[in-house]
């Protein structure tokens, strides 16, 4: 999956969830990384600061039954940077996921997403 960004404080990225009390969301800026855990309505952020200042990122997902890594890589680059790997009740069935859109600011913000490749793993 293929996102983009306008500017600051404001992320695009991917959401992995089974229920709505159970989710991943992380998405990118062009300064910073967030990522929102909700495991049975606890909720867990993190903001990472980045230096690529980029706010266009590939996204990856491997899964395999309950476990699920997720990772991006830049345009520029073969790699994965993989962000973490976790654990999320449910999913080993089934799995949904899509576009995760963040904007903190007042103003109005784009994004994008251009791509979206899934293939699972056995």
């Amino acid at each position: 999956m293929t996102l983009s960004s306008s500017g600051n404080h404001v992320f695009a990225g991917v959401c992995f969830y089974h229920l709505d009390t159970d989710y991943i969301g992380i998405g990118i800026s062009t300064e910073s990384l967030e990522i929102h855990v909700m495991i049975n309505g606890f909720l867990n952020y993190s903001r990472i600061p980045l230096k690529e200042g980029s706010n266009q990122a590939i996204w990856s997902m491997k899964r395999r039954g309950s476990h699920l890594s997720i990772g991006y890589r830049r345009q520029s680059s073969d790699s994965v940077t993989w962000v973490g790997s976790y654990t999320l009740p449910g999913i080993q069935k089934s799995v949904s996921f899509g576009p995760y859109f963040a904007n903190e600011g007042s103003e109005d913000a784009k994004a994008s997403m251009s791509a979206l490749d899934y293939k699972k793993e056995i």
